[in-house]
């Protein structure tokens, strides 16, 4: 949890040697707009100046050289505050890293420290803004359990820097759940054995496949069509001299500004979208103005959603979204942020059933490809789902016949959506509570939905209008096996299976080899 006081370090249970400054261009950066939108406003003040005293005969008393000497002061002074404030701002800008939480103190006037305990870590991701990229600096962001407000940012330092630092408070986070932190605040990192293995890539997405992505959508191509329609009226509307069409062609401007806004807004977001095993879980790498490096523990994702847009079925193309514990993903209308968790904004069948093994290293069934293809294309009874019962067509007139569950021996499984189609997996040990739902008309029908309460994200967690019967045992089997079951790996026993896939190449789901029956 963060936590924001007024304390100083040695109240704050932190040895002041312990405490280690940011990279001094950290202030600047920060104001950096401010910075910009004060020496315009300088500039075009001085020029005012200029020719208003120019005028009065300023010049002609004092002399061009006196008058430029003015405007020189002015810079210089202006110049000279803005190194004071960056200087006193740096010099009390400064973190620590404990082996119990995260320090970070900042504030001239207002004094502020803030620190979060490693235990409610979820994440720590490395961020390169543009104008930071140029020094080579970046920042480091730390995602805390319990909401969107939550994040810690270390800025800034150089990449190197960020690097060690990650992985240090990475190793922390690893150490402290999985022994009880000790009562000292400082205890040194253990010194690793050997030199960090390096990251092995296993998929990226190619810009022009992202690029198709992003524009073969309905939204996308509706937007473009109608901007089409609008220019060729506009253009035709010229073409006969009339008079209301220049106006009109410059009011189109703003819409389709605001197209390509949407759509390389996206690609820029993706860019270079690369997929990596590092040893502390799942390295993201995208961006192209702004580098983003993200690391996900396996441990922390709590639900896995294949998607497949119906433009994309003759692509074969399919995307897959993730639930990750304390991890920004909404904003407060509930809309997809930017920072929304995504495993791979699209890819290949095969890419798709990676993404997921990397999570879920085994789906309960004797027979994944199976499931898979029944989650993916199937409509109603198969061998591993039960679908709604007919008459919840009323409630669901488009996807009844596609809506079904299944429940194998290490996760539930919905299979949702008729147009863009869904199937998301929610393993047991992540489910924190379940809950059966039925208003007055649903009741009448027979029917209840089950909710499986999960940490909130963008992934649905809710089948809904289930056959009561069926609702029930569901909540049954789930309870039971949601308390039965713990961790199913470590995250060494992870990294060793992952790097054993790679060594070994080998299907992400191979059959099982003994016969079991797991599913209902």
């Amino acid at each position: 949890m963060s936590a924001t006081s007024s304390l100083s370090a040695t109240q704050g249970g932190v040895p002041a040697a312990d405490w280690h400054r940011v990279h001094p261009l950290t202030p600047l950066l920060k104001s950096a707009t401010l910075i910009f939108v004060l020496v315009v406003a300088v500039f075009f003040n001085s020029v005012d100046f200029l020719m208003e005293w120019g005028g009065r005969g300023f010049t002609f008393h004092f002399g061009i050289a006196a008058l430029t000497l003015v405007i020189v002061g002015i810079f210089v002074a202006f110049v000279a505050i803005v190194a004071l404030f960056s200087w006193l701002s740096w010099r009390v800008t400064s973190y620590a890293v404990t082996s119990q939480a995260v320090w970070y103190r900042s504030g001239i006037i207002f004094k502020k420290q803030s620190h979060s305990r490693l235990t409610q870590v979820q994440a720590v991701d490395i961020v390169q803004p543009l104008l930071a990229r140029i020094f080579g600096l970046g920042k480091l962001k730390i995602e805390i359990a319990g909401g969107s407000q939550t994040a810690m940012e270390i800025a800034y330092l150089p990449l190197p820097k960020l690097k060690q630092l990650s992985e240090e408070i990475l190793a922390r986070v690893q150490e402290s759940s999985a022994r009880p932190a000790p009562t000292s605040a400082r205890v040194p990192a253990p010194a690793p054995t050997s030199a960090p293995a390096p990251d092995r890539e296993i998929y990226k997405v190619p810009l022009g496949r992202l690029f198709m992505s992003r524009l073969w959508q309905f939204p996308a191509l509706i937007s473009l069509l109608g901007l089409i329609l609008a220019m060729l009226t506009v253009v035709v509307l010229i073409a006969i001299t009339e008079p209301g069409a220049f106006p009109a062609a410059f009011g189109m401007l703003p819409s389709l500004g605001f197209f390509f806004l949407a759509l390389f807004g996206s690609l820029i977001r993706d860019y270079n979208f690369r997929v990596s095993i590092a040893p502390r879980g799942i390295r993201i790498r995208r961006g192209l103005l702004e580098k983003n490096s993200q690391t996900i523990p396996p441990r922390r994702v709590h639900a896995i959603e294949i998607i497949q847009p119906f433009l994309w079925r003759p692509l074969g193309w399919y995307k897959v979204k993730i639930t990750q514990a304390g991890q920004r993903q909404t904003d407060k209308n509930n809309q997809d942020t930017q920072e929304s968790p995504t495993l791979l904004p699209v890819g290949t069948w095969e890419e798709a059933q990676l993404a997921l093994w990397l999570i879920l290293p085994d789906l309960g069934v004797d027979n994944p490809a199976d499931l898979l293809r029944q989650g993916m294309e199937a409509k109603g009874r198969t061998s591993y789902f039960q679908p709604n019962p007919r008459r919840s067509w009323l409630f669901d007139p488009i996807v009844w016949r596609r809506r079904a569950l299944g429940l194998t021996s290490n996760c539930a499984v919905i299979r949702d959506g008729r147009i863009a189609r869904r199937l998301i997996f929610l393993p047991y040990p992540r489910i924190q509570s379940l809950r059966l739902q039925a208003g007055p008309w649903q009741t009448h029908r027979g029917l209840t939905t089950l909710n499986f309460n999960m940490v909130p994200g963008l992934v649905p967690t809710t089948m809904y209008h289930m056959d009561t019967a069926a609702a029930f045992n569901a909540f049954d089997v789930c309870d039971k096996r949601a308390k039965e079951h713990r961790e199913l790996e470590t995250q060494d026993k992870w990294l060793r299976r992952v790097e054993d896939r790679f060594v070994h190449p080998q299907q992400s789901y191979p059959n099982r080899q003994v016969e079991t029956n797991d599913t209902i």
